[in-house]
């Protein structure tokens, strides 16, 4: 890698650490043009059910361990225990191991992704699994993405569940996954998402413990950011291009990163209505 290529990415990681970590800094001076509320993880060992499967894996403090169905089935947590002003809105958030981010986009391929599912909330005294009265929020048909974010409005519900139905575009598929609930009570500001090439899903992985939702933590543990990794290896910008409002349609958060053209030519990419960090060079 090219000298200027490495300082490049150190300066933008810089940024966008020191971003999330609570303002949002130019490269000049060091001004602070924007404040980031903190978004934190609120499902982190929770009470966790489900028909078959270790679901402590889904919500456990890393993010090289899974849920696994066998099949169709639900992943539900029970946050009666967290104060209501802390969830009464949230992000609910999957993430699966699977490399690209898109399985219709390049070579890429599906491994345990839900792809039929619908979000679900209860509003049932915690403590004992409720069977019946889930209201479904958001309903979820083919999907081809290797995570998805969903804001929730919880005020006034105790569980909040994923009611997978379908995996890797099959009903008898099995699903893996990481699920975390945020609280954005008071705004989304701590959303992200990194679209790009190879260079993005390897160093935007967030399922092996060297994400950038971790390293921000490690800094500072009132952050723990909604990071999703959109990167998929080879692709190029006109893939980006073709694919992004597409993309974007699912993405409820608010920062996006858009690095493409590291070999192949950039294409600026400025969808309305989203804070874009372009990372070119």
């Amino acid at each position: 890698m090219k000298k200027s290529v490495r300082k490049c990415m150190a300066s933008v990681m810089t940024l966008l650490v020191t971003a999330s970590s609570g303002l949002l800094y130019n490269n000049s001076g060091n001004n602070a043009f924007a404040e980031v509320i903190s978004n934190p993880v609120i499902s982190t060992n929770c009470p966790a059910y489900s028909q078959t499967g270790m679901t402590s894996y889904a919500n456990d403090e890393h993010y090289f361990s899974f849920w696994s169905s066998s099949g169709a089935d639900y992943l539900a947590y029970d946050l009666s225990e967290i104060p209501e002003n802390q969830r009464k809105k949230v992000i609910a958030v999957w993430y699966n191991a699977t490399g690209a981010f898109d399985s219709t986009v390049g070579n890429g391929g599906s491994n345990g992704i839900p792809s039929d599912y619908t979000i679900e909330v209860n509003s049932a005294d915690g403590g004992t699994y409720p069977e019946k009265d889930w209201k479904v929020i958001e309903t979820v048909k083919e999907n081809t993405l290797h995570s998805r974010q969903h804001v929730i409005d919880m005020e006034g519900y105790n569980w909040i569940r994923i009611n997978i139905t379908a995996n890797d575009g099959n009903t008898t598929g099995n699903t893996s996954i990481n699920f975390d609930i945020h609280n954005v009570s008071d705004g989304v500001s701590d959303s992200w998402i990194f679209y790009g090439d190879s260079i993005t899903a390897c160093g935007m992985m967030n399922c092996y413990g060297t994400g950038f939702a971790e390293f921000v933590h490690q800094i500072d543990d009132r952050y723990f950011p909604v990071q999703e990794n959109g990167g998929i290896g080879g692709i190029t910008s006109t893939d980006g291009a073709e694919n992004i409002d597409r993309w974007l349609e699912a993405f409820p958060g608010k920062y996006v990163s858009v690095a493409y053209g590291t070999t192949h030519g950039v294409i600026p990419l400025i969808p309305k209505n989203i804070i874009i960090i372009l990372l070119t060079w």
